[in-house]
């Protein structure tokens, strides 16, 4: 859901229309409402169809309507308005950019100081916040790396052919001491060619495992067939997909398929790139969340970095 179709959703009470205000509030009381700020409501049951990421789209467009100033939304903020990858346990708090000299407090905001150049900041759907290039760098900065990289590999594959160059010069430019080192870490790290975060996440934890770096999105054909997996080890004889459940649920990716048809034409799809790298492995989020990655991937016999530092 991009911000337009977002802020159709929010109800704002302008005080134009005698005693909306106070019904409102009744609504907010009875449950059908929710108010997210002074003024700026949404329907319960619209919000609780919402993804977590949805909901902090919604916050920071109340929160851009609510106030009197114009503020620039910054890391997270900026990037759910960029239609770049938002963790959940960052969704509860608009993150807000402000001078440097200004020292202020907003309820249900993180204030980050930055000096920001012009350049550096653009509009979206009438909304600032900080650009791509930006906006990665500060999160590379001052969030988790494994978050960081994530957001870095959907940043260089919006930005194209030059995109860890303005990643580069956005770190110099923001002229950051605090975190610049994990910053330069992360982007030399980053790669736009993987395909998701559950990709992104699955890169960024086989290197802390040690093992040797996959090549991304690895073309076999076969057979007149082009498949394509998220990781290769040629020399292991080896492929390695992550499957996350957004193949077999949505519709963009089913383009009219059931689910069955969809499970069977992955299958075979395995089988023929087998042919091709008979060790494969497959791993989903809850194979991430229960840390058994580095056994999956010892089990199809992907080698090891002699040196894992």
């Amino acid at each position: 859901m991009g911000p337009e179709a977002a802020r159709a959703l929010l109800i704002i009470d302008d005080g134009l229309v005698p005693h909306s205000g106070r019904a409102l509030a009744r609504a907010v009381d009875q449950g059908s409402m929710v108010r997210l700020r002074r003024g700026v409501y949404v329907e319960s049951a619209g919000w609780q169809r919402l993804t977590k990421e949805e909901r902090l789209l919604l916050r920071v467009l109340a929160l851009a309507t609510a106030s009197r100033s114009q503020h620039v939304f910054s890391h997270w903020a900026a990037a759910v308005l960029l239609g770049l990858p938002v963790p959940r346990r960052a969704t509860e708090l608009v993150d807000l950019a402000v001078d440097g000299t200004r020292n202020r407090t907003i309820a249900g905001a993180r204030v980050h100081r930055l000096a920001l150049r012009g350049e550096e900041v653009v509009e979206v759907h009438g909304v600032l916040c900080t650009s791509v290039s930006r906006t990665a760098v500060d999160v590379a900065a001052d969030c988790a790396e494994e978050e960081a990289v994530v957001l870095a590999d959907a940043a260089l594959a919006a930005l194209g052919t030059e995109g860890k160059q303005l990643l580069r010069q956005a770190l110099d430019l923001s002229e950051r001491r605090r975190g610049a080192v994990r910053a330069e870490r992360v982007i030399e790290f980053a790669d736009g060619r993987s395909g998701s975060p559950g990709e992104s996440i699955s890169r960024f934890r086989m290197h802390r495992l040690g093992f040797v770096a996959p090549k991304l999105q690895v073309r076999f054909e076969t057979d007149g067939f082009l498949d394509v997996a998220d990781f290769g080890w040629e020399e292991a004889a080896a492929a390695g997909e992550f499957d996350g459940e957004v193949k077999y649920r949505s519709e963009r990716y089913r383009r009219g398929r059931s689910v069955e048809d969809v499970v069977i034409a992955e299958k075979n799809r395995e089988n023929r790139i087998r042919r091709r790298r008979p060790r494969f492995a497959r791993w989903d989020w809850s194979d991430l969340q229960e840390g058994r990655l580095d056994a999956i991937l010892r089990r199809a016999g992907i080698p090891k970095r002699e040196d894992p530092t």
